[in-house]
């Protein structure tokens, strides 16, 4: 015969063993419990869980206390059937008992150690359950009469009566309430069974309720979940369709705009309308793709070279913008002599990129600028110091001497500071800037861009005819009007160029990591580059 122990192993009561009857044994701090705590004890609650103990074994369930009852760490949300060594928490702080099997009688209350508990070999012999199976358990009895209790009834109360009810058939009948319920209203049992009864009963149903609420919450969460992703997908395919039919129709418009514009009349009363309508479209377009990502924008556009120039727009800060047409062409127009008749030169200008990159990306951080302006002084110099224009530009960035001196190069006929990178740089840098705060508002950068190529005075004059300059004071206004000479027109799609070739160098041919070019620089190693006919790139400008 087997005899079952709980010993506390952590608590104010720690090291009392408590021997288990037969029978139900409450765990609580209420004094009628088996097993109770001292009310310092605030994690276990006055009833807070039973042991039902039969010679098969022991089951334990908890009865809905406040901190939960653990087993092994686990909570349990049932009953569950205790193994020797098993350890017991009542709350995830509160004591820790550990459940002991022995085959001889041990010593209980505050006593010494325990021996180890028998975690190997075989369980107690549970003996025979229930002999009949589930249906006969639930048949009723034969010919009815006042007495609806079946024999299965009759039994479970025998056996509840006798303690010889096994926890595997303890566990069965609670679950059973149209069996608890007969067994309650007889009067075989004693008041304190079916108490305990009762409260086994009324705990496996408040947990299965909890169960059931948690399932229905999350089948209503799941639901609710998939309407959410439902409704997202299709205002997310809307927005597709939306943007991609904004797109066709701004390009439309571009080419009703160029054919106006080509009738060379500039300010006539169906090129303003036309302006007008394509402002409020490509409002639209804009409001659209603030909700789409850079994927969702890779959908948009059919063309691979017009989103590699919306992503390098969009790391200028551009966002209320559309491509023109005219410019996408003159950037493939672009792509396609640098990558052709002018490889061997741009492949140098790239060589040169981990030389001089580094240190004019950091200048352009500390001035706060986007570091892609780092690509003007590849297009003005090929990234060659000593390059030195005919109309005397020089260095990097190509600064006039009057441009340098007013950013405090020195520039005489001992030193020319524009040829040395670092200070011609930071030198170029600060009037980038200057040139942003002038042409700010929306496009700066690229406004910025075409001011260093055409010069302030150029650009303002440009500016001055917009007839709506609160509204269209940007660069891709003048762009589509036509206000830019055509050298300046052609700087940025050059710039463009450039860039969409270095971020994806093995598609036009270039070698992914070139070597830092060992040939030697002279001030007039880019004459290749600037002696190209007005159809292919024009030399770096003053």
């Amino acid at each position: 015969m087997a005899h079952y122990y709980l010993e506390v192993t952590a608590g104010a009561e720690a090291g009392r063993r408590y021997a288990l009857a037969l029978g139900a044994a409450g765990i609580g701090r209420g004094r009628e419990s088996a097993v109770a705590f001292d009310r310092r004890e605030t994690a276990v609650s006055a009833q807070h869980a039973v042991l039902y103990v039969s010679d098969s074994g022991v089951v334990l369930q908890d009865l809905q206390s406040t901190n939960g009852t653990y087993v092994n760490g686990e909570r349990l949300t049932d009953t569950r059937e205790l193994r020797p060594g098993d350890e017991i928490g009542l709350g995830r702080t509160g004591p820790r008992l550990r459940f002991v099997s022995s085959g001889t009688p041990l010593a209980t209350g505050a006593a010494a150690a325990l021996p180890p508990p028998e975690t190997s070999g075989p369980l107690p012999d549970k003996g025979p359950d229930m002999v009949r199976s589930t249906a006969q358990e639930r048949a009723p009895a034969a010919g009815g009469g006042p007495d609806t209790a079946g024999p299965a009834t009759v039994e479970y109360e025998a056996r509840l009566k006798e303690q010889r009810l096994s926890a595997t058939g303890m566990h069965r009948l609670i679950r059973d309430s149209g069996r608890v319920r007969k067994l309650l209203e007889r009067d075989g049992l004693d008041s304190s069974q079916k108490s305990m009864l009762s409260s086994m009963h009324g705990a496996h149903r408040r947990a299965r309720g909890r169960w059931l609420a948690a399932l229905a919450a999350v089948a209503l969460a799941a639901a609710v979940a998939v309407t959410w992703f439902a409704l997202r997908a299709r205002h997310y395919r809307r927005q597709l369709e939306q943007a991609r039919a904004l797109e066709a129709q701004l390009d439309r418009y571009d080419q009703a705009i160029a054919a106006a514009r080509g009738t060379g009349v500039r300010d006539n009363a169906e090129l303003e309308r036309l302006m007008r309508e394509y402002d409020q479209r490509n409002r639209e377009f804009s409001s659209v793709r603030a909700e789409l990502d850079d994927s969702d924008m890779r959908k948009v556009y059919a063309d691979p070279l017009e989103q590699a120039i919306d992503r390098i727009l969009a790391g200028f800060g551009e966002t209320a913008y559309h491509v023109p047409a005219e410019m996408v062409q003159r950037v493939r127009h672009h792509v396609d002599a640098y990558s052709g008749r002018l490889k061997p030169t741009i492949a140098r200008y790239l060589s040169r990129k981990p030389r001089y990159f580094p240190m004019i990306s950091a200048v352009l951080r500390e001035k706060n600028l986007p570091e892609q302006l780092a690509y003007l002084a590849m297009l003005e110099s090929g990234l060659n110091p000593s390059a030195l224009s005919h109309a005397g530009a020089r260095g990097l960035w190509q600064l006039m001497p009057s441009t340098a001196r007013s950013y405090r190069l020195r520039v005489d006929s001992t030193v020319d500071e524009r040829t040395d990178p670092a200070k011609s740089t930071r030198a170029a840098a600060e009037y980038v800037r200057d040139l942003i705060g002038i042409f700010g508002g929306q496009s700066s950068a690229m406004l910025a861009m075409a001011a260093y190529n055409a010069g302030e005075g150029r650009l303002m004059g440009a500016l001055k005819r917009i007839e709506d300059p609160m509204r269209n004071r940007d660069f891709w206004y003048i762009y589509r009007m036509g206000y830019l000479a055509e050298e300046t027109n052609e700087y940025i799609p050059r710039v463009l160029a450039l860039m969409v070739i270095d971020a994806d160098r093995q598609r036009y041919g270039f070698s992914e990591e070139p070597s830092a070019d060992a040939a030697p620089e002279s001030e007039h190693d880019f004459d290749e580059f600037k002696q190209q006919p007005t159809d292919a790139p024009l030399s770096p400008s003053p």
